[in-house]
């Protein structure tokens, strides 16, 4: 097909073929391209909008252009071609789909033009080459991904000063993938995302390189568009190198759940097998989860989050709360590195890296040493921590109070095949003003008669319990060797009822630690 210069925009509407612009052609209205046309740009030729529109409701002149593709057309050009325009509706034949034509590399512009090349994708990818883009106060929307099978590559750097957008990204649709360089924010006034998966998600593949000093870098905050009756996250895959915000990966899976309180229909919520593959999380909340609230209106249905599964995170900030979950159940963290070298405390506060609340099977295999000071667990079942480089013992319910089931149940491994005696186990009781047990009872058992014994136990008591450990000489001198780690809060206390002066002597180095009023019952 020999190509045509064309002039003038008469011209450029009318003629169907391969058109070449070589210089730029000025508008004054619309445009439609004919079918099967072919664009050709060279020489930094634009089409430009000059015709100026007085906007009544907005008290101000602004250009006003419409373009309209029909079937088949084709862009062939490697910079911005499309200036001024209003909106741009149709489909395009171009394998790629490159945001750059429609003013992308443009301060002020950036969000408009990749969500005019997502308009008019099917099923092709749409590029962000490589550059710096600038996402201004100018930029009004986020980046909208709203059409199922759509592909966005942004080889490039996103720098974002906007003090008016709530995300970056939104996500909204399935099938989505959405490749990222690198996502920086350079204006913290605001609580802004990066990418925020708000809408229906199913077989999403999402990777960022880096995403660096937003609030939220991965926001899992449910929305409704319309009488949309379900938002859920499902089957997708999350890949990074480095997050670092203030809260790397959060969830709040009831952040507009008032928005439907007037509704009649029935809105559905939930999360549940998706798969995490890091990269670090290095930001001050590096997975947050916030707690879901005590009354919900009654057409809004949130499913337990469950199943899902990080694999090969660091978390490894100084000062970072690594996980705070609430509320959901099977959660796996495979092969994760959770360092716990930071000693900082003070006379008042001791800094946590795991806070659990009211959550179900949670299994965390961490490459690090992980002291379990560190840990809080409120009504919280089969918690799980094995050291990544030791070998797995079956999963043992850590307490079993006979008449009272406990708030918490957490047992921790730290067991080598050359050194089978070298494990922590934790027992929580709460619940009972005064409790006995027998000291074997603080062993779990393993099977076959045989007990989980350990060199190290931590107690943690509360609820102004007192919990009496009877023992005898025999059972203390099997274990010559054996320390306790006490945390209590409260008036709750811990004795060991046992008048043999050999215990008494073996235990009087036991350490106390705890940061409320502490009441200790010695022999």
């Amino acid at each position: 097909m020999a190509a045509i210069t064309v002039t003038s925009a008469t011209e450029l509407s009318n003629i169907q073929g391969h058109l070449l612009v070589v210089s730029d052609i000025q508008l004054e209205g619309n445009l439609t391209i004919a079918a099967g046309s072919i664009l050709e740009f060279r020489n930094g030729a634009q089409i430009i909008c000059t015709e100026e529109v007085y906007d009544q409701n907005n008290n101000a002149i602004v250009n006003h252009f419409s373009v309209a593709f029909n079937n088949n057309t084709i862009i062939a050009s490697d910079y911005s071609v499309f200036i001024g325009y209003s909106s741009i509706s149709g489909s395009l034949a171009n394998a790629e789909i490159n945001a750059d034509w429609f003013g992308a590399a443009t301060a002020g512009l950036c969000t408009k033009a990749v969500n005019t090349a997502i308009g008019l994708s099917l099923n092709q990818t749409v590029v962000m080459p490589s550059r710096v883009y600038t996402i201004n106060s100018n930029d009004i929307s986020p980046i909208i991904l709203d059409k199922s099978g759509t592909s966005l590559v942004c080889n490039g750097q996103i720098n974002c000063s906007s003090s008016s957008l709530d995300c970056m990204f939104d996500l909204r649709a399935e099938r989505i993938n959405l490749l990222i360089h690198r996502i920086h924010r350079t204006n913290g006034q605001n609580d802004c995302s990066a990418v925020r998966i708000s809408g229906n998600a199913y077989d999403c593949d999402i990777r960022a390189d880096f995403i660096t000093a937003f609030d939220k870098g991965l926001d899992f905050s449910p929305a409704f568009y319309g009488d949309a009756m379900n938002s859920g996250v499902q089957h997708c895959r999350f890949k990074w190198q480095i997050i670092s915000c203030t809260y790397d990966i959060y969830f709040d899976f009831c952040a507009n759940a008032n928005n439907v309180s007037s509704q009649t229909v029935q809105y559905s919520v939930w999360f549940t097998d998706n798969y995490f593959l890091g990269g670090r999380l290095h930001g001050v909340n590096a997975l947050y989860m916030k707690p879901t609230p005590p009354v919900l209106p009654n057409n809004y249905h949130l499913y337990t989050p469950t199943d899902c599964v990080f694999e090969n995170v660091g978390f490894e900030k100084e000062g970072q709360v690594s996980l705070d979950l609430h509320d959901c159940e099977n959660f796996t963290f495979k092969n994760c590195r959770i360092s716990t070298n930071e000693l900082r405390r003070d006379d008042e506060s001791f800094h946590k890296f795991i806070l659990l609340n009211n959550c179900r099977n949670i299994r965390i295999d961490n490459k690090c040493g992980f002291d379990l000071n560190r840990m809080d667990s409120t009504d919280s079942h089969n918690v799980t921590i094995t050291n990544h480089n030791y070998s797995d013992w079956p999963m043992t319910r850590a307490c079993a109070l006979p008449t009272l089931p406990p708030s918490s149940d957490i047992i921790a491994y730290c067991h080598s095949e050359t050194n089978a005696y070298n494990r922590i186990v934790m027992q929580i009781y709460s619940g009972t003003i005064n409790h006995e047990i027998d000291f074997d009872e603080i062993f779990p058992d393993i099977g076959g008669g045989a007990k989980l014994l350990t060199k190290i136990v931590r107690l943690v008591v509360s609820g102004g319990m007192t919990l009496k450990i009877k023992c005898s000489p025999n059972q203390i001198l099997a274990l010559p060797d054996i320390s306790f780690v006490c945390v209590l809060s409260g008036s709750s206390g811990i004795q060991f009822v046992c008048n043999n002066a050999i215990i008494k002597a073996a235990y009087s180095s036991m350490i106390i630690n705890s940061h409320e009023l502490v009441e200790l019952l010695n022999f």
